[in-house]
C-alpha cells in the first residue's frame, strides 16, 4: 500500500492521508515530509 501511494505521489496523484491513522512503518517507504504535505489536516506551515 505504501509503495503504491509513493508511486501516486511521484506522479502527482497521491490521495490525502490521515497522519494519526498512518502506521509508522509507512516511513520505511515514504518521507515524512511527503505525508505531511498530503495530510488531510495539512500540518505544513
Amino acid at each position: 500500500c505504501a509503495l503504491r501511494w509513493q508511486q501516486a505521489y511521484n506522479a502527482g496523484y497521491a490521495p490525502f492521508v490521515v497522519l494519526e491513522s498512518t502506521h509508522e512503518k509507512a516511513l520505511d517507504f515514504i518521507e515524512l515530509s511527503a505525508l505531511i504535505e498530503k495530510s488531510h489536516n495539512n500540518y505544513s506551515t
